[in-house]
């Protein structure tokens, strides 16, 4: 970054916000701000890269709009790639619009394609100037008209649906004209008057997910290979070019305590975001009996690793230029992209299976896993499903949740201090500030609305006039999110009141409601309403309120419950039937038999043996002392140490 073109840029210097003027080129080089009071002030250029350097003054990005991309239809889809088949090509020539370049242009780009229908030239040329008008994101000026309904009965929806599983969503199943055929003698058969044409039935199938065709009709294995990114990943990187994002799972149970009982929330996930060149943290998102990589957390670690902490002792912040994350669902879900879209961060994908393109995030997860989660009492090492059982984790589990955030934020302020043999003796904090100087990462001016994207996606929840909201066991409402709800009553477009909204799972405060794009005063982007919870949380999980409400979790369809003394935590050695028989003794003999019997009955008529019965239950001749009781049978064992049986 040139310093030089600092002109317009918005910074945070202390508690003050302003804004760079310019920066004189006479020397000595002086920055003119402007602050937010109206006051203007100067400071000395090398100051200013000192005060950069050391955190003092952070430079702030604009949050940007993220385009309402959520529901994406398979129509549309091919429209944007139909599109950009012209564009592209376009845009190769200088005098793109010229009528005879145009025409040629446009007639060489339909001859390789199949489409049924040649753009005219001038509709071509339309396409061009939206497509640099909007950025050159073309979602924007397909996404941004309005389309038409189908026209069919939900009847005929749900036969269509049902001939498209049974006939086309299968391994090499039927093609569409064959589907179609199947249709038509269906709908004959049950004596429809009207038969929705080819077309109409074509356009139908094309809703359907890519990836789910492609898995029924091909397998998984197809699917993975078309629809999952393969990137290659650079060799050397520079500071805070890159984020590595991973989740990992660990062995460990969490408890939470509500009306002096115990119950088991779950093992514990991390999702870590990791800057290679310095070796830090700079963010992390903690999940408790959810495994599995969701958004939500995802979202909740990067924006994490984007803002300030208020923490000498924690440096780290700023946007990367990428974030480089594997193929998992809470990865490149649509939620996800629209908050790296807002934070105007890109992002890379890996192929599946291939750990060794993030190898910096996975040694950072071994090291946690080997310096950190072994020292705890209660974890019951790397997980391996031949050992794993429900009832071990609860039995060891006696960490709450707010005792493990302590311990993890203490080893990670240790871990950010401590020298590092791969920084040449630096802490990752120096290296850090070592390369922030040279390279510095720029902060999100609007932290709150990019808190707003949560990154769970809750879809059709029914929007309640006067409650608001309901999700877990909370309803959360706001005057916006009812002033919301008139204007979907007014509209008259919809039968249902329903709405998406966005969730923090690690954080129950709040909500963020997706506006309906057919009344949103922005259709093309994403206009969210915040809706708080009607009742206090004070910041807790919805897994710890949860726990709290319903006082047992269901996991697994058991059950998980526990307190000191339940069955969920107390070991219970197997039944034993008797003592160990020597097969090898001699046979037992009548008066010794009914001794015996006396001894395992505990009979009140058992008399103390007399000399003689001694004298015959001793068959190695050994002497016997007439006045010890024969009762103590644990003292007595044969040569091999095995007990006699009396």
């Amino acid at each position: 970054m040139n310093y030089f073109d600092l002109k317009g840029t918005k910074i945070i210097y202390g508690s003050q916000k302003g804004v760079i003027l310019t920066v004189l080129e006479d020397e000595p080089h002086i920055v003119l701000i402007r602050y937010e009071c109206g006051k203007l002030g100067e400071i000395n250029y090398e100051d200013f890269l000192t005060l950069h350097s050391n955190g003092v003054i952070r430079l702030l990005k604009q949050c940007n709009k993220a385009v309402n991309g959520f529901r994406i239809s398979q129509k549309h889809m091919k429209e944007m790639e139909m599109r950009e088949a012209y564009i592209l090509p376009m845009l190769r020539h200088d005098k793109c619009h010229s009528p005879n370049i145009r025409k040629q242009i446009v007639t060489s780009v339909f001859a390789t394609r199949n489409d049924l229908n040649r753009p005219g030239d001038s509709t071509v040329s339309r396409w061009v100037r939206d497509y640099l008008k909007h950025d050159c994101d073309i979602r924007k000026q397909v996404l941004g008209k309005k389309g038409r309904g189908t026209g069919l009965t939900p009847e005929m929806e749900s036969l269509i649906e049902k001939v498209a599983i049974k006939h086309y969503l299968k391994r090499e199943g039927l093609n569409k004209r064959g589907t179609w055929e199947k249709f038509v003698a269906v709908c004959k058969r049950m004596g429809y008057d009207y038969i929705p044409p080819e077309r109409t039935f074509t356009r139908r199938l094309e809703k359907i997910c890519p990836k789910l065709e492609k898995e029924k009709r091909k397998g998984i294995s197809e699917a993975r290979k078309e629809f999952r990114l393969v990137t290659n990943v650079r060799d050397h990187l520079l500071f805070g070019e890159e984020y590595q994002v991973d989740t990992a799972h660990f062995n460990l149970g969490i408890i939470e305590y509500y009306l002096d009982r115990v119950y088991f929330i779950g093992t514990v996930s991390i999702n870590f975001v990791f800057e290679p060149t310095s070796g830090s943290i700079p963010g992390y998102s903690i999940q408790i009996g959810q495994k599995g990589e969701q958004s939500g957390f995802v979202v909740n670690a990067i924006t994490h690793a984007m803002s300030i902490k208020h923490d000498p002792n924690y440096v780290q912040s700023g946007i990367p230029r990428r974030i480089l994350m594997d193929a998992g669902a809470g990865y490149i879900a649509q939620s996800t992209r629209s908050f790296l879209e807002a934070a105007g961060c890109e992002f890379d994908v890996t192929p599946t299976r291939s750990p060794w393109l993030k190898g910096a995030v996975e040694r950072l997860i071994r090291h946690v896993r080997d310096n950190f989660f072994r020292g705890i009492k209660g974890y019951l090492g790397k997980y391996n499903p031949d050992e794993y059982t429900d009832i071990s984790v609860k039995k060891a589990a006696h960490l709450t949740i707010e005792k493990f955030r302590v311990m993890f934020a203490n080893f990670v302020k240790e871990y950010h201090n401590t020298p590092l043999d791969r920084l040449n003796g630096l802490t990752p904090n120096q290296a850090w500030k070592k390369g922030f100087r040279s390279n510095p990462l720029m902060d999100i001016d609007d932290i709150p609305e990019l808190r707003k994207y949560k990154g769970e996606l809750v879809k059709g929840r029914v929007l309640n006039k006067n409650q608001g909201v309901f999700h877990l066991g909370n309803w959360f409402n706001s005057p916006e999110l009812q002033h919301l709800y008139l204007k979907m009553h007014k509209s008259r477009k919809f039968k249902e009141y329903k709405v998406d909204f966005l969730v923090d799972p690690l954080n129950a405060d709040d909500v963020s409601v997706i506006v309906p794009s057919v009344i949103s005063g922005d259709p093309l982007n994403i206009e969210l309403i915040t809706a708080n919870n009607t009742r206090h949380v004070n910041g807790k999980s919805f897994s710890q309120l949860r726990a709290a409400d319903k006082g047992v979790e269901i996991l697994d369809g058991a059950t998980v419950f526990v307190s000191d003394e339940s069955e969920w935590t107390t070991y219970r050695a197997p039944r034993k039937t008797g003592n160990l028989i020597d097969i090898n003794a001699d046979p037992v003999t009548p008066e010794e038999a009914e001794i015996e019997l006396d001894i395992m009955v505990g009979a009140n008529t058992y008399q103390q043996p007399t000399k003689k019965q001694v004298e015959v239950s001793n068959k190695d001749n050994s002497p016997a002392k007439s006045e010890e009781p024969l009762n103590a049978v644990d003292k007595h064992t044969n040569n091999d140490g095995v007990k006699k049986l009396w």
